[in-house]
């Protein structure tokens, strides 16, 4: 049903003893080339740790890690038969103010959460957004996720570091060595809420070089 950069999502099926079948999204995680044994296995359990301690209804549920046959690891979660919102909105041309305002409500009401678990998901876009067959959006992917913030700590752990996808990728990735993770969340569902709207990408990169972000700047209403 998916195909990353390293990974592949597969549709599984269980079958109870009473003959109730239910449907599952298993992730196999592909290596990095040269990734050794111990990144791949650390990079794999942070992914799962993340997901599987966040549970509401706007995030996808994360069920288990398991390894399998050739040792490679894949991660069971909830399936969402409506597909992602990506897909949507290529298929829609562009959403409507109803549904794009409603998707965006459930955007940031699972993002909220994330955040108040200390949790960033630094790669925030409409591939990542799945949609159950009732309409409901599931943040999913958090390979990139970190926690800028544990649950005895106050303190905000500020980021580094430029990762997502570059039409997505708030400017102060580009420009500042050190940046609270959760703005870069939240600029990207802003950019996620205009391409539900206009069918399209605002600019390449949020940088000076890029002629409609700095178009984008120059018409920017300043309070």
């Amino acid at each position: 049903v998916g195909k990353g950069t390293l990974g592949v999502v597969r549709v599984a099926h269980k079958r109870t003893q009473q003959g109730v079948e239910s449907l599952y999204a298993v992730k196999e995680f592909k290596r990095r080339p040269g990734e050794s044994d111990n990144k791949y296995s650390r990079r794999l359990t942070s992914e799962f740790c993340i997901s599987s301690s966040l549970k509401h209804v706007n995030i996808i549920e994360t069920l288990d890690l398991l390894q399998d046959a050739k040792g490679d690891y894949v991660e069971v979660m909830e399936y969402c038969s409506g597909g992602d919102l990506y897909t949507l909105i290529i298929a829609a041309g562009k959403l409507e103010y109803v549904e794009a305002d409603c998707f965006f409500k459930q955007l940031m009401r699972g993002v909220n959460y994330m955040h108040s678990m200390g949790v960033a998901h630094r790669d925030l876009k409409p591939e990542n957004l799945l949609l159950t067959d009732r309409g409901t959006l599931k943040i999913t992917d958090f390979g990139n996720g970190e926690c800028f913030r544990m649950a005895w700590e106050k303190e905000v752990h500020m980021s580094g570091g430029i990762c997502g996808s570059s039409p997505y990728i708030a400017p102060e990735e580009y420009t500042s060595e050190e940046f609270d993770p959760r703005s870069v969340d939240i600029w990207a569902c802003g950019v996620i809420y205009m391409a539900m709207r206009t069918g399209r990408h605002l600019w390449r990169t949020a940088t000076q070089d890029d002629e409609f972000y700095v178009k984008y700047l120059e018409g920017r209403k300043v309070k």
